[in-house]
């Protein structure tokens, strides 16, 4: 039998062996928080987004993007559903969180790592939002610490830190007036205890921003509702240089400011802002997109979308992530108590982060930057000869779609001045307030000043505004004192080459000068190129500035397009087979045999029997051409002279309505009323309209400068819908007066757009990424073209790229049909003048037609449903061809006069 005392030392001993597992299973806990922590405080990501609402399926598909970014952890500044946080409301929005509406039905985990605070859609159910949510579950799951709530607003107000930094998120569900001020005070509290622990940022955030950046929210012209909580909520602010930047939801983009005193000054007792902060609205998780207001925004995103932010010691990186696009629309980049900085490309912190691969592909310098990017050459050079380098040291990148901050102009601008590889001496003194000696852009600015290139962007005090982004005008500035010295004042404008650009304003003078010298055009993304619009006020890109200094320096890459291209006649057009039929559309004798009942006839005739209005050539998007067509074939059809005598007028009406307009509009609406003149027989009808007026104003029409373009010049150089359209009022103004040459280079250059280059190759292309052979640009795909296993034979280029660079399947491009809309009327007119054009090119046309249906699936739509009856008529194919079909901008009724013959 066992003594007491074995019993009781046996029992010691079991006690003793329990703390000793106890005491091994807490080192075990303290060492996983341990590693937690540690984790923490390395480098880290985290996703900041806002405003669901009702439109689940976006931030489903946004979540299963984001996730792939490998975020630590999410921030959520409210609106998450629309009903009022219910909780059908609320299953949605996490099933959405989760990427399970749109991606896999499992769950990807975002959800697990999400902190949201209330919108003003969320509701006033603060106990259901209590009851849902149990933040300090989430920090745990996140290895963030020291998790704590405001007394009383548990799960509403409350503050966690990760890493270096303090994330405090505050309950406001609306504009910023709404928090309170024993939450002011409170936030001050936690910040001023996170300084004193040496913590580095502190994030902020809730749903209405401090400063508006659109009309989504009240604001006067400092910020939004400035009554005494918001002035309150900034002086507290201001207390603290630990604030590194606050975001918001509420208005339904993407924007970032950086808030200083020259947005929101000093006003009666309220100090303004003394310290500075970036202010991030990422609030379109599915509820916009809204635009922004450009004077209160440094950078816009009227997109679907997110915003990953890195931090890494002192520095951050935002970027800005479009939905179903993994490289960022922008990055923005600064220290923490260096003030704004440059924009750098974002450093990776994670293997799963999607980043450009390093191998550049063969002779280019920059792995962002192909050959066929529209900017190549002019980033080539200016690397070349050492003006420029790229915008991250990791990989060779010049990020040509970032947009340019004055403190990287700055070394443009002195470079341009003093030539390549200069070096300003290292600051000696402080000239402005907002450029501390220690920065990389302190010489940099400072140069700019003692040049006398730059005043700054405020005075009193002096400020330079370095990470604010430089405007296209602000361009205009710089580059012309480039070229022409520091004390250049342009006159004032004589006729001003676009439409906005208004006459009184202060940069008007700049850009006519630097237009009329060559320097802006075609500086701008090929999908803005071709407009009467400047975007004066928009940022100007890296790329954009590239092509400007290089026009500037005169260096060795592309030069203006002149407005009259010179280009060298290649081989004679295969002589002219006999008329088909007579007519430049289609000759009188034929519209005398086609029926008058029927859904084709009933659509033709009613439209001639409406108003056709007043004709404005300047109009690119006006019907009255094609109405006054469909008088002319009812007139050639009925001979009822009312008709006749109603196109006779119009013709007279149209002449000069060009003035003012562009030769898109002059080429869309032209060929219509040609065409008209010829069916009614206008040089017999009335002789003296025809001699004296109607002849010679087509033949000037050919020459016309409309916005630095004529249709010979437009159809000469572009490549495109443009093009295709100035070519076939150019083929109908030579049928109509009998001018041989001018239609035999009207073929020569449709030859050369089918493909033919030996014919014509003097075309200016955008983006060369859906062209077969990119060095071999044409108008039309050759004949078995491929690429990655698809064919793209039969591709537009210049309009397919409209929708983006090459990929699969095919963007549904509606410039492609529009082209095809020019290049149809061209051939119907070319051929009926003897050209065998429905051949050339191996069926260029038909293959174009044939890409678009069999490998797009996007038969054609609305005023595109002319062009099917023509290619069935000319190719005796079958492509869907409704009847009635509508007109097309330039020409119609084809339904009647091509579909059943």
């Amino acid at each position: 039998m066992k003594t007491k005392n074995e019993i009781t030392f046996k029992a010691q001993l079991i006690g003793l062996l329990m703390i000793f597992c106890l005491l091994a299973i807490l080192v075990v806990i303290d060492q996983n928080q341990s590693q937690n922590q540690a984790q923490a405080a390395a480098s880290f990501r985290f996703i900041s987004w806002a405003d669901t609402k009702s439109d689940t399926d976006i931030l489903s598909a946004l979540s299963d993007q984001a996730v792939t970014l490998n975020p630590a952890f999410t921030i959520y500044e409210g609106d998450l559903e629309d009903s009022g946080f219910t909780s059908s409301g609320m299953a949605k929005w996490k099933e959405a969180m989760d990427g399970q509406l749109t991606g896999a039905s499992s769950p990807n985990g975002m959800f697990d790592i999400v902190f949201p605070v209330r919108g003003n859609h969320d509701g006033s159910n603060t106990s259901g939002w209590q009851a849902y949510f149990e933040f300090s579950d989430t920090a745990n799951r996140v290895g963030a610490t020291n998790y704590t709530n405001m007394p009383g607003q548990e799960d509403l107000t409350y503050s966690f830190e990760y890493g270096n930094s303090i994330f405090i998120g505050v309950d406001g569900p609306g504009d910023a007036n709404k928090i309170t001020s024993a939450q002011i005070n409170w936030i001050d509290g936690q910040l001023s205890d996170a300084e004193s622990r040496g913590l580095v940022h502190a994030f902020i955030y809730f749903h209405g921003p401090i400063y508006c950046v659109d009309g989504h929210c009240s604001c006067s012209e400092r910020v939004c509702s400035l009554d005494s909580s918001v002035e309150s909520l900034i002086t507290m602010l201001n207390k603290h240089t630990i604030i590194s930047a606050t975001f918001h939801g509420h208005e339904h983009t993407y924007a970032y400011t950086y808030v200083d005193e020259t947005r929101v000054p000093a006003e009666s007792a309220f100090e303004g802002v003394t310290h500075p902060w970036h202010q991030f609205v990422t609030g379109d998780a599915g509820a916009g997109p809204k635009s922004c207001t450009s004077a209160r925004v440094d950078f816009c995103m009227a997109k679907h979308g997110f915003v990953t932010v890195d931090v890494s010691g002192p520095d951050v990186t935002v970027s800005f992530y479009e939905m179903g696009n993994n490289n960022p629309l922008k990055v923005v980049s600064y220290s923490q108590g260096g003030g704004p900085g440059p924009t750098p490309t974002p450093r990776p912190t994670s293997t799963s982060k999607p980043t450009p691969t390093s191998t550049k592909p063969p002779d280019t310098t920059f792995i962002d930057v192909p050959r066929t990017h529209w900017a190549y050459d002019y980033i080539e050079s200016l690397y070349q000869g050492g003006y420029v380098a790229g915008c991250s040291a990791e990989t060779p990148m010049y990020c040509p779609e970032n947009g340019m901050t004055r403190a990287e102009g700055s070394v443009f601008v002195e470079r341009g001045i003093w030539g390549v590889g200069y070096m300003p001496q290292q600051c000696s003194s402080q000239i402005f307030t907002d450029v501390p000696i220690l920065e990389w852009f302190c010489k940099w600015a400072t140069g700019l000043w003692n040049d006398g290139y730059t005043t700054g962007c405020g005075t009193n005090p002096l400020i330079f505004c370095p990470l604010k982004e430089h405007t296209r005008a602000e361009a205009t500035v710089f580059f012309m004192r480039i070229r022409r010295g520091p004390s250049y004042l342009p006159p004032e404008p004589g006729d001003i080459p676009y439409a906005d650009v208004d006459r009184s304003i202060w940069y008007a003078k700049w850009v006519v000068a630097a237009h009329s010298e060559g320097i802006v055009q075609g500086c701008e993304d090929p999908s803005n190129q071709g407009d009467d619009r400047f975007r004066p006020e928009e940022t100007l890109t890296r790329a954009e500035a590239a092509c400007m200094m290089d026009k500037v320096k005169s260096g060795p890459g592309p030069t203006p397009t002149p407005p009259h291209p010179t280009v060298t006649p290649g081989p004679t057009v295969p002589p002219p087979t006999p008329s088909p039929g007579g007519g430049i559309w289609i000759s009188r004798e034929e519209v005398a045999a086609l029926p008058m009942s029927g859904a084709a006839w009933d659509n033709v005739k009613s439209e001639a029997d409406s108003s056709a209005g007043v004709p404005d050539l300047s109009n690119q998007d006006q019907r009255n051409n094609v109405t006054v067509m469909a008088k002319a074939l009812v007139f050639a059809r009925t001979g009822d002279e009312k008709y006749r005598a109603e196109v006779r007028q119009q013709l007279e009406i149209a002449i000069g309505t060009e003035a003012g307009g562009r030769t898109l509009a002059f080429g869309r609406e032209l060929v219509a009323y040609i065409i008209a003149a010829d069916l009614i027989d206008l040089p017999n009808y009335d002789p003296t309209f025809d001699n004296n007026k109607f002849r010679p104003w087509l033949r000037e029409a050919l020459t016309e400068e409309l916005d630095g373009r004529t249709l010979q010049s437009t159809h000469e150089d572009r490549p495109n819908n443009w093009g295709t359209h100035a070519g076939a009022s150019r083929a109908a103004i030579a049928v109509y007066l009998g001018d041989q040459a001018e239609l035999e280079r009207t073929a020569q250059v449709f030859k050369g757009w089918l493909g033919d280059r030996s014919t014509y190759a003097g075309f200016t292309y955008g983006s060369l990424s859906w062209q077969c052979d990119p060095s071999k640009p044409v108008g039309i795909n050759p004949k078995g073209c491929t690429r990655d296993g698809h064919s793209i034979d039969g591709v537009q280029p210049d309009d397919q790229r409209r929708g983006g660079d090459f990929t699969w399947p095919p963007p549904k491009e509606n410039y492609v049909w529009e082209a095809l809309q020019g290049a149809l009327a061209q051939a119907v007119i070319l051929y009926n003048a003897g050209y065998d054009v429905w051949n050339w090119e191996d069926q260029a046309l038909l293959r174009a037609v044939q890409w678009l249906h069999m490998q797009a699936d996007y038969p054609a739509s609305g005023d595109d449903t002319w062009q099917p009856h023509i290619v069935n008529y000319y190719y005796g194919t079958n492509f869907p061809a409704p009847i009635p079909s509508s007109p097309g901008k330039n020409v119609g009724w084809t339904d009647w006069t091509h579909g059943a013959r």
